[in-house]
């Protein structure tokens, strides 16, 4: 059988990931659901794995096939993952100058996806990305604003259309209900003064990407702008940051705030986006005038 570049740059990758996870024979052939005369042959580039054996490795080390195919496995994470899953933050994301976001962010998704979808598809996506939920233990801990970008670009190719990515931040409502931030929205007595809150504390606290202007304000509505922060274009370099799902997902968690007062979430309209070339995005935002049972 022709053995291609392809196929020896492959099996390069797979016992350079050995030598630095310092696998022994058994627990190699393990990963990979193979015989030790199996991965004799390997070694010596005239063995051929499977898509099954390739993704129960990949499982087994906490990344994705389509990084172990594609050669963008992050070694120094892997090599820290001997130490723990606490440890193990790929570089892309350790960059301390990044952090706009809190780890609650990557809660309010997770709940939404081990709820209709399993834990274990979290957990999968989690490994394309080389993270751990470990690391997401402290709701309250800033981590990379690359991170929630990353994992909605993920969402986005596994064909998830917006009106789940918005169902996803209408569900952030279940994790910040007994937060600081619910607390403060939990004290107001309409829709519209959580609203007033938002512009007020949001920002400045608890949602680092964007600044928030109310630009008009009603007893049964709203029209709300959000400008992207210059300290985060400048800190990544761009003219915006993130994808046209980042917005969606802020659409819902901006409809949910109604929700912490015991209103049905609000109705959302897109003004304008960054993503469609404007340049900043606008919301108008109506609600009801009574109190009902939420149901997501």
């Amino acid at each position: 059988m022709e053995i291609s570049p392809f196929h020896i740059q492959l099996t390069q990758t797979i016992f350079r990931v050995r030598s630095i996870l310092r696998l022994g024979t058994p627990q190699f052939c393990d990963y990979l659901q193979i015989s030790e005369e199996e991965a004799q042959d390997l070694g010596k580039a005239v063995a051929h794995l499977s898509l099954f054996q390739l993704d129960h490795f990949c499982t087994q080390i906490g990344t994705s096939v389509d990084h172990l195919l594609s050669g963008k496995i992050d070694f120094s994470a892997l090599k820290n993952h001997q130490k723990g899953p606490d440890y193990l933050m790929p570089e892309r994301y350790a960059n301390g100058d990044h952090q706009f976001s809190i780890a609650r962010s990557i809660s309010g998704v997770q709940v939404y996806l081990s709820s209709f979808y399993g834990s274990s598809y979290f957990n999968r996506l989690m490994n394309r990305l080389q993270l751990s939920e470990h690391l997401f233990s402290n709701p309250q801990e800033k981590i990379s604003s690359l991170i929630s970008t990353d994992l909605l670009r993920e969402l986005e190719q596994d064909s998830f259309s917006e009106e789940q990515i918005f169902k996803m931040g209408l569900n952030t409502f279940i994790t910040n209900r007994n937060t600081e931030l619910g607390k403060i929205f939990g004290e107001c007595s309409e829709p519209s003064t959580t609203y007033q809150k938002c512009a007020e504390s949001l920002s400045a606290k608890f949602e680092l990407l964007n600044h928030y202007r109310i630009i008009s304000l009603s007893h049964f509505s709203c029209v709300i702008e959000a400008s992207q922060s210059t300290e985060v274009l400048e800190a990544f370099k761009t003219r915006k940051f993130g994808i046209r799902y980042t917005c969606v997902f802020r659409q819902g968690v901006l409809a949910s705030f109604p929700g912490f007062i015991g209103f049905p979430f609000g109705q959302i309209k897109e003004r304008k986006c960054v993503f469609h070339g404007d340049a900043s995005c606008i919301y108008e935002i109506s609600w009801q005038d009574k109190k009902e049972l939420i149901s997501l």
